[in-house]
Order: structure tokens, then C-alpha cells, then sequence
């Protein structure tokens, strides 16, 4: 059956992607997603885990995360985890200054391969994930580590972010915002056998409330950009649909997907059929 996931792109050009990496865990990693883990690659060439992460040694893509992660623990009558103290592990605005140092020596190297053409261009990836702010029920919400699904019988992050920062040939900063959790969708994360269905949610006011809390998180940083560029995308192959209302959400904060827009004319656009 496979697991579903659900993401959508963010790119910014010709803007310092440093500031703009330091801007966006400033504002979106302090207030939606506390990261707990951080990991740098110089494509092909190195890769590392910033000091202070949870899943130290384990790498996006290449290792599964352990079944229990040191500190955390279930939250009673939720799906979802969290972690007993936060503060043991990477924390903003503490570790800010180390994690943009780490940024800028890789990007530094980065651009010494492109200018000595070892490389076609100057790229850096680095990902984050951690606690994340949501919706677990009626007037319950908080800061919760990873959702367990139980049809996949395994848990997942509620929500990875991975960025791209490069300078040449043309300065961009492209930030993927990746989920395999339910929090947003219509459905629960259990699977009808019988009826061959994805068991619908009998209330959705949490999930609204989700898009809205995450629409207005991206929206908050994305509007300083005149011409930043959004776009989504459900993973077709698996179901049922992830996104529930983000995608209207995020339009009517940022303008249609795939169409590139000032800032200043986006509240021209707002789609209020949602």
C-alpha cells in the first residue's frame, strides 16, 4: 500500500541565502518548528549532523529512524510524541549562531569547488525537523515530535523541511517543506481492510486549524520577498491526500501555485472560497 506524503516549494532568488537561511529559522523555527536535528551536505562530497541533534548519526535517505528517540515519549490519548526536555537538544535562538556557522563554512567551500570548476554549480542541502506545533484534538494542541501511523505502523516527523542554498551562478534559496503525517488531512491514518478506504476524520476543525497555523507561518516569512515563487504537490502513486485545506490556505496568503508574484500584489489575490 505504501505510505503517502504531501510537500510544497518555496524559491527565492536573488537574495543572500544565508540571511535568508538565519531569517527563516529566526522566524519559521522559533515559532512553528523547533528543530532537533539538523544535517549539512556538500553534495557528493561531505555530509554532517549539527552537534546537539537527536538522531545523531542517522541521515535522511539513508538511515530509518529508531523506533524511540532518547526523551521522547507518547503523549496520553494522542498519536503523537514529544520530548520530556527539548532543552537537551538543539534549541533556537541558543544554537542559531553555531548552526549559521556551520552553513556558511559549507557554503564557503561550496563556492571555492564553483569558482575552481570542480563543481557546475555552488549548492548546498541541509535539512531540518523537530518539534512542530499542531492541533491534536479539540482545544488540545502543543509541540509534538513525530505522529504514529497506524496502518504504516511506524512513526513519522510531523513535518521535514529541506532547503537548498547556492550563490553562483545566481543567488537562490529553495526551501521543501516534506510530510508523511495526517494532521492536516481529512482522513486518520487507519485503513478500512474491508471497505478497501481510508477511515475519514468525523471532525475537522484541528485540521483547519493546522492549515492555518502553517499558512500563516510560511506566509509570515514568504511576504518579505517580492518575488518569491510557491508551489505543492501530492504524491500521486500512494493515498489518500495529505494537504487537506494547506493549499487554499497558502493561496489565499500567497497567490496561486507555480506563478511568480510580488508580494504587494497578493492581497489582490486572495481566494476566500475555502
Amino acid at each position: 500500500m505504501g505510505i503517502a506524503s504531501a510537500s510544497f516549494t518555496i524559491i527565492i532568488r536573488d537574495e543572500n541565502p544565508l540571511v535568508l537561511a538565519e531569517g527563516f529559522l529566526g522566524t519559521f523555527g522559533s515559532e512553528f518548528l523547533q528543530p532537533k536535528s539538523i544535517e549539512i551536505h556538500l553534495p557528493g562530497r561531505r555530509v554532517e549532523k549539527v552537534k546537539g541533534s537527536i538522531d545523531a548519526g542517522v541521515f535522511w535517505g539513508k538511515d530509518s529512524l529508531p523506533a524511540k528517540l532518547p526523551g521522547e515519549t507518547f503523549v496520553a490519548g494522542t498519536e503523537f510524541t514529544t520530548l520530556e526536555r527539548p532543552g537537551d537538544w538543539l534549541a533556537l535562538p541558543r544554537d542559531l549562531p553555531h548552526i549559521m556557522q556551520r552553513l556558511r563554512e559549507y557554503s564557503e567551500e561550496s563556492a571555492q569547488l564553483w569558482r575552481s570548476k570542480q563543481t557546475i554549480d555552488d549548492d548546498v542541502f541541509w535539512m531540518f525537523w523537530g518539534l512542530c506545533r499542531v492541533a491534536s484534538g479539540p482545544a488540545q494542541g502543543g509541540y509534538f515530535l513525530r505522529q504514529q501511523l497506524q496502518s504504516a505502523k511506524r512513526l513519522e516527523p510531523i513535518l521535514r523541511i529541506s532547503s537548498h542554498l547556492s550563490q553562483n551562478p545566481r543567488p537562490e534559496f529553495t526551501i521543501k517543506f516534506f510530510t508523511r503525517s495526517f494532521v492536516w488531512s481529512d482522513f486518520t491514518s487507519s485503513f478500512d481492510a474491508e471497505r478497501q478506504q481510508w477511515i475519514a476524520k468525523p471532525q475537522l476543525q484541528s485540521e483547519r486549524e493546522n492549515a492555518v497555523s502553517l499558512a500563516e507561518a510560511v506566509g509570515s516569512f514568504v511576504r518579505r520577498y517580492n518575488d518569491a515563487e510557491v508551489e505543492w504537490s501530492h504524491e500521486k502513486e500512494h493515498s489518500p491526500d495529505l494537504r487537506g485545506s494547506v493549499p487554499s490556505e497558502l493561496q489565499a496568503r500567497l497567490g496561486p501555485p507555480q506563478t511568480p508574484r510580488r508580494v504587494k500584489d497578493l492581497g489582490n489575490s486572495v481566494n476566500r472560497n475555502h
